[in-house]
């Protein structure tokens, strides 16, 4: 009976790590939702053919391969693009203090080891040795030392072992439809001994970036968050559709295979720049250079080749190097701000803003005058050139605000770009000057309607269904693309508002139904006490503090500033979330 309950739990992990279901709880078990998305992953993610330039579709698998292969060697496996060294002598910005760089260089102790290595989720892919994190976890006792070892030996020498540096190539499609290579995403998945290497890096990187990186920067540095960009750039465009305005403009530029083609010889000089301790230096790019590609298609590795440009997705540390590239771009940006014809957008010069950035999505600000727009367009391509990048024209747009149409159109030709249209989807929310309308809000529905409409869902149960719903949405985490900060202060309609209630989601989206029926609040297995108090909950009628931002009002504390006070009881929460209340609600749907 305890092998056989040893082996179910065994198969239960594994089901669950095929599945990348994370939102399910600890102790929750649904076989049959495992196989189910097992199911649909494996059919999502096979490649079995692709369309070539002629428009022909080639199912020959060895030719398969081959395109996918010759694909990411042509990128990753070239450095065509590396440049000369950049003079970075005429940048104004911090750099690292001589006591920052002596806490970088603090040796590493085994309870930070183990700490690192404990926090890399069970569940994430193995590298090409096949040992996940939970292997190293359940073995802790018996190699917990030999472990350490090999982690110290590489801080104490400097180099790594090429095995611990393969790296595998997961394909993820970035369409419903891919039909090309350059439809998916290589993300890497590295071995454990390589992700731990690379957390106790980013461990001390993590600390050393708010003091080099500028304000406009949200991602992944400490104390920052998505939602400050989102309201920054909320706040600039709300005077775009009106009359009469001075003129203005906001440039969206999307990166083409941001991560994937940065230049090492420039990451390298730039990290020197800045004041990194060197042997800190060489140990990022020891990790960086060394790195060889498998690509993984059908769950088999195909192909090898050594890599010569980029930073990995899937590395603990590329996106904090990431945010050190970018910030190149905006010392590059206030260079151009010296110039003197030069003009800043409204509302931007007591900032010194001229650029948002979070990760690669990047925004640029500046007066809609054809001089400003040339100062922007100067900086990104010298910005491009340096480091290897590629603007994607069809996915860049730029936005006026009190600009002639002749004069609009002539920028445009002048920069390369559309001129786009509100709403704008920056960061995965839809903004415009206006008020949301009803269409805006339907990215929330789509969210959950996908989620909710994948045939996997019905192996679920109630619960399950009912915890699948609570992650969907909005605010799952800090960094969730949708802040609850953010919406909080939105005016949605109350038809949008209607919709997402946890209550009612599951008859709205899977029934078609428009809201919850009478009949299911005032039944009678309902105590009698009850059934008018649930049914002002569920139409959020009760008179309770999240109420007030429907008529923007916002609680301002003395230690908060007003985009973080948001965060109050719910009627969600207490009614949906607490223990009593979701047993009374469960019975009553």
């Amino acid at each position: 009976m305890v092998d056989f309950s040893h082996k179910e739990k065994m198969l239960h992990r594994f089901l669950l790590q095929r599945s990348k279901a994370k939102w399910l709880k600890k102790g929750d078990d649904n076989t049959a939702y495992f196989y189910a998305s097992i199911k649909k992953r494996r059919e999502e993610n096979r490649i079995v053919h692709f369309i070539n330039e002629r428009g022909e579709l080639i199912e020959d698998y060895s030719e398969v391969v081959k395109h996918f292969v010759n694909h990411f060697r042509s990128y990753m496996g070239s450095d065509h693009l590396a440049t000369k060294n950049v003079d970075f002598s005429n940048l104004k910005g911090n750099k690292l203090s001589l006591d920052m760089q002596v806490s970088m260089l603090k040796p590493f102790t085994r309870k930070e080891i183990k700490k690192a290595l404990f926090s890399i989720p069970s569940s994430k892919s193995p590298g090409p040795d096949g040992f996940n994190s939970e292997f190293f976890k359940s073995m802790w006792p018996e190699i917990g030392e030999e472990f350490c070892l090999a982690i110290l030996s590489f801080f104490e020498s400097g180099n790594i072992p090429k095995e611990f540096n393969e790296t595998a190539i997961s394909l993820i499609p970035k369409t419903d439809n891919p039909s090309n290579a350059i439809d998916y995403r290589p993300i890497a998945c590295c071995s454990t001994v390589y992700k731990c290497i690379s957390k106790l890096i980013c461990l001390r990187l993590a600390k050393a970036l708010p003091f080099v990186i500028n304000q406009n920067q949200g991602a992944f540095i400490q104390n920052r968050s998505i939602a400050h960009n989102i309201l920054i750039f909320q706040d600039l465009i709300k005077n775009y559709g009106r009359k009469n305005t001075s003129a203005r403009c906001a440039i969206k530029i999307d990166l083409s295979k941001a991560y994937d083609t940065v230049n090492w010889n420039f990451l390298e000089n730039w990290l020197n720049f800045l004041c990194f301790p060197s042997r800190f230096v060489k140990w990022i790019m020891v990790c960086i250079r060394g790195t060889s590609y498998n690509l993984m298609l059908n769950g088999r590795l195909q192909g090898s080749f050594e890599g010569k440009k980029g930073l990995r997705q899937g590395d603990p540390m590329s996106p904090l190097l990431f945010v050190l590239v970018m910030e190149f771009l905006t010392r590059r940006l206030h260079k151009e701000t010296e110039m003197e014809t030069f003009r800043y957008h409204p509302l931007c010069k007591k900032l010194d803003l001229v650029n948002l950035s979070f990760a690669d999505d990047l925004l640029l600000f500046s007066k809609g005058t054809q001089a400003a727009v040339n100062h922007l367009k100067n900086a990104l391509d010298d910005f491009c050139n340096q480091i290897g990048l590629n603007v994607n024209l069809a996915k860049s747009q730029i936005f006026f605000g009190g600009v002639q149409a002749d004069e609009r159109k002539e920028i445009a030709q002048v920069i390369g770009l559309e001129e786009g249209k509100f709403p704008l989807k920056y960061l995965g929310v839809p903004l415009r000057p206006t008020k949301w309308k009803m269409e805006d809000c339907g990215v929330i529905l789509d969210k959950i309607k996908k989620h909710l409409h994948n045939w996997a869902a019905k192996h679920l149960s109630y619960a399950g269904r009912m915890q699948l719903i609570q992650t969907i949405p909005v605010g799952t985490g800090g960094n969730s693309a949708i802040s609850d900060q953010f919406l909080a202060q939105r005016s949605l309609s109350k038809a949008i508002r209607g919709k997402i209630k946890a209550a009612r989601l599951y008859n709205s989206l899977i029934n078609a139904d428009d809201c919850l029926n009478t009949s299911a609040v005032w039944c009678k297995l309902s105590l009698p006490k009850h059934r008018f108090l649930l049914w002002q909950v569920v139409n959020c009628q009760l008179l309770t503090g999240d109420q007030l931002p429907r008529f923007n009002i916002f609680i301002v504390n003395s230690s908060q500033s007003m985009s973080w006070v948001l965060e109050i009881e719910s009627h969600k929460h207490l009614f949906f979330d607490a223990l009593l209340f979701g047993k009374i609600i469960l019975c009553n749907i």
